[in-house]
């Protein structure tokens, strides 16, 4: 539907593409799908807390992050 009323790229978000909880192979057809709607995968939005008191929750976060720059980067998507 959005390639139909002119979009071309469109972001996605950690809730979509999801290194911790999705296969490498999951996340590829997902980008596959997404782009034989036509539609190229833009961005990888990861919006996450990495100023925390808590060190094991900053951790965390600083791993789902660079999950998600290896990932985009294995995806061919070019902005995280």
């Amino acid at each position: 539907m959005l390639s139909d009323v002119g979009y071309h790229a469109i972001e996605l978000g950690v809730s979509h593409l999801d290194p911790r909880r999705m296969s490498a192979a999951q996340m590829k057809e997902l980008v596959r799908t997404t782009e034989a709607a036509g539609l190229q995968v833009s961005e990888l939005v990861v919006q996450r807390e990495l100023v925390h008191r808590d060190v094991a929750v900053r951790v965390a976060e600083l791993a789902l992050t660079a999950g998600c720059i290896a990932a985009a980067a294995d995806l061919g998507i070019d902005m995280v």
